[in-house]
């Protein structure tokens, strides 16, 4: 009886944790794409004033991310 309830507990934590991992590196990679280019000349500065790491212009539209690279 105390071996199932061992191993319940230890599945969930494992479940859990790989839970947060998951949506912890989905969520912080992925670009937040704010409008044109034109509108936004300088896209770094544009979006390090929102409080994201980098932008880039790609194909015309300043995309913003937390992340080292927008291409990951």
């Amino acid at each position: 009886m105390a071996r199932s309830i061992l191993s319940v507990i230890l599945l969930n934590l494992i479940l859990a944790a790989m839970f947060i991992v998951l949506f912890s590196s989905g969520v912080s990679s992925k670009p937040s794409c704010q409008g044109a280019c034109t509108q936004f000349p300088d896209c770094a500065g544009h979006c390090q004033s929102l409080g994201y790491k980098t932008g880039l212009c790609t194909i015309d539209v300043c995309c913003c991310s937390n992340s080292g690279s927008l291409f990951v």
